[in-house]
């Protein structure tokens, strides 16, 4: 994870006595889906100079450039072109230069797709090439940005991704904007790993649909194997982080475990031997959730872990002095370290806390001072809600942790209550600006959102309690935080509703047969229904003989086999459960949907049908699995929060 691209990362933690004035007026829900103020900002190597692409006047975006020191006034170097090119991103790549994405909507197959390309140009907008636009084959390409390493001791090249059949690098040029093939990957390759001078070092190979990754070493004689794994075994990690790293002495760094442990961390890696040494950093209790990378050399510099909040752990002394000094002045929220400058004279850091996106600031380490210079979301000038931390014993004895939002209007006694569960289900939650919560606590609604069994990040025996257990521990988990919130008089029994997305939905589907007594309403987003057939239809879709086993091998560890299991599967398939449900469901479903099928919510709807049970069935036309369309989700949070409403005497939206 680099420290100059944490924006994407918005988590923030809260102690749970945190109480911020409450707002009576009701929010419209665009304040909640609007688009950031700030999409990216960056400082220079030499800390002297800031970029930022944010909104301008008309609510189109605007790149601006400014000197800090001087009082030199801010220069709008790019404007969002109207007729469909938008600014998406900026980074420096020197102390003059700077190379901002530009993207736009192309016409494919009848498809609408963003096509984005990079242009380089100086601090002023001047003698702006485009980059890697020499190379004919690569213009099928829809993303064209994708960076390597800015070749800290090179300042006229980058080394950048292109597709040609295979994930290949290139050298490219700042001032020309020609690019040069350097490196040809295989059919799997989708990253490569370059140390501070410059030298490509190691090769990542992926297979999506088996998960399996491996990685290989430039030897005297090409490129070896060293390692092999699959991801998410027993890690919080995502598509976006490879497992090895190399520090500043070109040692390779491993993010995983070792012999057993109990808890994710860092750890030295003999590429010779295979094998993980030396442990460098970790945390009893929680898992490593990533490594940290320097922006200009590359190097792993730290790590990052998640209690209720991400913590940051430099191995640099005065980074972690930074960070240590910017968290006491910032005692509520998460902080995060966007970008240092090389002497880490200045640093552009980011806050976020559950009522508000994010700020972003620049710190002085001379002058020991702070200067707030954006507001990703300025709508939010208020906090909405509070969130209290609620840990809970379950029927057998195991302690979850679970976040509890409270309504705007301040009240903690017998609530309407959304419960949330989480997707995956080996993720989980941590306190966090999430829109469609924030959106229901300020309809009224405590919204519970629990850590049951099987949530990552809490060590390996936490997340595999919950293997094979889908509609059971689980669920039982799930069920016991709802009864926790009854004893303790924050929810009103009569007014409990359940919403999830992906396995979430599962969740809530299931909840309602196995426990009609606590849940008044349902909600499925996306969600799978039948775990056989989700698995039957993974593997009838995996072409490769070798994936089908990788794949097959996953779903018999983590969900059961159809062999052997398949009377448990279909016990814990909701589709199997409709008889059992009491409350009113309701299903939506994205038919672009590509992880969870749109079948899924279509035979859950027929099962409730043909059992003479209320049902409600949306599809939805766009978004996919993730929802990744703000049409999609601005109906998601309406047809929820109008649904719940009318099954537990709440508030519309």
């Amino acid at each position: 994870m680099k420290l100059a691209r944490l924006l994407t990362v918005m988590v923030v933690g809260l102690v749970s006595a945190l109480v911020g004035p409450s707002v009576l007026a009701k929010p419209g829900i665009d304040k909640f889906i609007s688009p950031s103020h700030i999409r990216d900002l960056d400082l220079s190597p030499d800390g002297k100079r800031l970029a930022m692409i944010r909104k301008g006047p008309h609510e189109d975006y605007l790149l601006t450039t400014w000197t800090i020191d001087g009082g030199a006034d801010q220069l709008t170097v790019l404007e969002q072109d109207h007729r469909g090119s938008y600014l998406t991103g900026v980074r420096w790549v020197d102390d003059e230069r700077l190379v901002v994405t530009i993207t736009h909507i192309a016409e494919v197959d009848g498809h609408a797709i963003p096509v984005s390309r990079m242009t380089a140009m100086d601090a002023d907008g001047g003698n702006a090439v485009r980059l890697m636009a020499n190379i004919e084959r690569l213009q099928s390409n829809p993303n064209l940005t994708r960076f390597a390493s800015n070749l800290p001791f090179d300042p006229d090249h980058v080394l950048m991704y292109g597709f040609e059949s295979t994930w290949n690098l290139y050298k490219v040029n700042l001032h020309s904007g020609a690019a040069k093939r350097v490196e040809r990957g295989t059919k799997w390759t989708y990253r490569w790993r370059v140390n501070r001078h410059g030298e490509v070092k190691l090769r990542y190979d992926y297979r999506p649909v088996s998960r399996v990754e491996k990685v290989y070493v430039q030897g005297d004689e090409g490129w070896e194997r060293i390692a092999r794994f699959r991801r998410g075994e027993g890690t919080y990690d995502s598509s976006f982080l490879s497992k090895i790293g190399l520090n500043k002495d070109d040692d390779l760094i491993m993010f995983g475990r070792k012999n057993g442990d109990e808890y994710a961390g860092l750890y030295t890696f003999n590429p010779e031997s295979q094998e993980i040494e030396k442990r460098i950093f970790g945390v009893d209790g929680y898992d490593v959730f990533a490594a940290i990378e320097h922006p200009y050399t590359h190097d792993v510099v730290g790590a990052v872990y998640i209690d209720d909040r991400p913590r940051y752990h430099f191995f640099d002394d005065r980074l972690q002095a930074i960070q240590g000094f910017l968290e006491n002045k910032f005692r509520h929220g998460r902080v995060s370290i966007a970008s240092v400058s090389r002497r880490l004279d200045r640093v552009l850091f980011l806050t976020q806390e559950p009522w508000r996106p994010g700020r972003a600031y620049l710190y002085n380490r001379n002058t020991r001072t702070i200067e707030q210079i954006g507001d990703f979301a300025p709508q939010f000038e208020k906090p909405i809600s509070k969130v209290e931390i609620l840990s809970y014993k379950t029927f057998d004895g195991a302690e979850i942790r679970s976040y509890l939002t409270l309504p705007a209007s301040g009240s903690k006694r017998n609530l309407p209550v959304i419960v949330y569960p989480h997707g995956g289900p080996f993720t989980r939650d941590y306190l966090a600006f999430d829109p469609i919560v924030q959106f229901w606590a300020s309809r009224g609604y405590a919204v519970f959102q629990p850590n049951f069994r099987g949530s990552s990040g809490f060590g390996v025996s936490f997340e595999k309690a919950g293997y094979k257990q889908y509609g059971e521990r689980m669920i039982d988990d799930i069920a016991h935080g709802m009864r926790t919130l009854i004893a303790k008089g924050y929810a009103d029994r009569e007014r409990m509703c359940v919403v999830g997305a992906s396995y979430g939905g599962y969740a809530a589907l299931t909840l309602s047969a196995r426990y009609p007594e606590l849940v008044q309403c349902a909600a499925s987003i996306n969600g799978l229904t039948d775990l056989p057939y989700r698995i039957e239809r993974v593997v009838d879709l995996t072409k490769r003989s070798g994936e089908k086993e990788d794949r097959l091998e996953y779903f018999n560890e983590t969900m059961g086999s159809l062999e052997d299991e398949r009377r448990m599967l279909e016990r814990q398939s909701p589709v199997n459960l409709a008889n059992r449900i009491q409350a009113p469901v309701l299903l939506m479903h994205a038919t672009d949907d590509q992880n969870v099928d749109f079948e899924h919510s279509a035979r859950m709807r027929a099962a409730l049908t043909e059992a003479e049970k209320s049902v409600s069935f949306l599809p939805l036309e766009s978004g996919g699995h993730g929802l990744n369309d703000v049409r999609a989700l601005k109906r998601v949070m309406i047809e929820t929060t109008s649904f719940v409403a009318e099954h537990v005497d709440g508030e519309g939206p």
